[in-house]
């Protein structure tokens, strides 16, 4: 609804480049949300990342400012679809205080010690961490119908989801450093095989 609203302030301004990248953008990742795929490569997450990240610039111009840094070898790695974007997103929406100041988010790929990481940065420091610790609290052995937590329902959703496929050594953490809160989801280093099933990375 957001894009929808930017996309009729650029015809509103006139500015037909803009509505066509902005319509295809969010084609793009209205298309990824559909498709169902159980995994994608880092490649193809950072697309639809960038293709929100246009979204968010024409939304907020210059106050925002994204900043990745990864390793290109990469870019074939095996993680679920649209987590890169998922954690973009809460950045903006749980981080960002006001849309006039400047709001910078860092992402970084990388691997360490056998583990894949995936690293986001943001300038808020409005989280709670304890709040988020017990957020995070997944016992993925239990097969019982779980709570969502309404407000944090996104981030409880990929922690379970890791946890489930990839195993309870793997998941989210949260620290605030340097006046900036950082999320880090550590991942198994896997390959993307199109002929994989979910059921081959537990």
């Amino acid at each position: 609804y957001n894009t929808l609203d930017c996309i009729n302030g650029l015809v509103e301004m006139n500015r037909p480049d803009d509505i066509k990248k902005t319509v295809t953008a969010l084609a793009s990742i209205m298309r990824m949300s559909i498709k169902g795929a159980e995994i994608l490569t880092v490649r193809e997450n950072l697309s639809y990342t960038e293709q929100y990240m246009y979204i968010e610039k024409i939304r907020y111009g210059d106050s925002i400012h994204f900043d990745l840094d990864w390793d290109p070898g990469l870019k074939d790695a095996a993680i679920p679809p649209l987590l890169l974007q998922t954690f973009v997103e809460n950045a903006i929406k749980h981080g960002m205080i006001s849309p006039d100041d400047p709001f910078a988010i860092d992402l970084e790929i990388f691997i360490r010690e056998h583990t894949l990481h995936i690293r986001i940065g943001n300038d808020g420091t409005r989280i709670s961490l304890e709040q988020m610790k017990k957020l995070l609290d997944f016992d993925a052995s239990r097969q019982e119908l779980l709570d969502f937590d309404q407000k944090s329902y996104g981030v409880q959703n990929i922690q379970r989801r890791i946890q489930i496929l990839c195993g309870i050594s793997y998941g989210l953490s949260y620290e605030i450093r340097n006046n900036r809160t950082w999320c880090d989801l550590t991942l198994p280093v896997l390959e993307h095989d199109p002929s994989e099933k979910t059921e081959d990375l537990q």
